[in-house]
């Protein structure tokens, strides 16, 4: 199955049809929840038939912050993977030239050793805590990945014959770049986006278990964080709806992206090809 022109096998369709079926559920929230994100009623109430999956600590209807809580993760997860991705691509493109190729690989290995997550924690903790800012420090520091994964297949790309030929007709780098060394790395970004996403994804909801989100956020992080918090949650079954629905939830979408991403792998790494076959 070929999506945006990327060749997808069952795994990857698999993982795809569960990310839009998620898509689709915030999109249409207001319609498949019956009640709204201010609606209060008795807390702790087990799952009914007003309820499916009960009420939290202060009433809220865990089905409906559930379905709303897709939303954040989404926003972090795809613009934090989109700015990322792009910028580790340009700064990828940069490496096609010898001169700065050594200079942009010392950059890269040095927010390589940055690690992200123990950072965003600690300037969440210092920094009025927002979901912009979750998204400036991943991609700030997130980039490096990207760059360090698509390096070698730009320089690797420029010692072969065909750029070489172009050079000699005249063909200007920006044109080489843009119609002959992008198109190539195509599927890597894909699959780098897909994964930048999911760490993205990961880290906000960690954040947001250990407390360093913003407490209006509506997402599955602060959703664990506040029954964690309560006491009330390890004496009884109170767990089983308020902290395990957040949980698989946020448990199927990073598997749904890590089909994806796997899925493009093996379809486009000759060596997992070929261990596939």
């Amino acid at each position: 199955m070929q999506i945006l022109g990327l060749e997808l096998g069952r795994k990857g369709v698999v993982g795809l049809i569960v990310v839009l079926v998620l898509i689709l559920m915030n999109v249409l929230a207001p319609l498949i929840t019956r009640h709204g994100l201010d609606y209060l009623d008795k807390p702790f109430t087990p799952p009914n038939n007003e309820h499916i999956l009960g009420t939290d600590d202060v009433g809220h209807d865990v089905f409906t912050y559930l379905v709303y809580g897709i939303r954040i993760s989404l926003i972090i997860g795809f613009l934090t993977a989109l700015i990322s991705t792009f910028t580790g691509l340009a700064v990828a493109l940069f490496c096609y030239y010898d001169q700065l190729d050594l200079i942009i690989v010392r950059i890269i290995d040095l927010f390589m050793v940055i690690p992200r997550l123990p950072l965003l924690i600690v300037l969440s903790a210092i920094v009025k805590p927002s979901i912009w800012n979750i998204v400036f420090i991943l991609s700030f520091f997130g980039w490096s990945i990207t760059a360090r994964v698509l390096r070698p297949m730009v320089k690797q790309l420029k010692c072969l014959n065909f750029i070489s030929i172009l050079k000699v007709t005249g063909a200007r780098d920006h044109y080489i770049l843009l119609k002959h060394i992008i198109p190539h790395l195509y599927p890597l970004i894909a699959v780098q986006f897909i994964l930048e996403a999911r760490h993205a994804i990961l880290a906000e909801a960690g954040v947001g278990f250990l407390g360093f989100e913003e407490p209006t956020t509506v997402s599955w992080g602060i959703m664990l964080y506040h029954a964690f918090q309560n006491s009330y949650t390890f004496i009884s079954n109170v767990w089983l709806w308020t902290t395990l629905p957040p949980a698989l939830m946020l448990a199927l979408l990073t598997l749904a992206l890590t089909l994806i991403a796997v899925d493009l792998e093996e379809t486009y790494n000759p060596i997992l090809r070929r261990a596939r076959i």
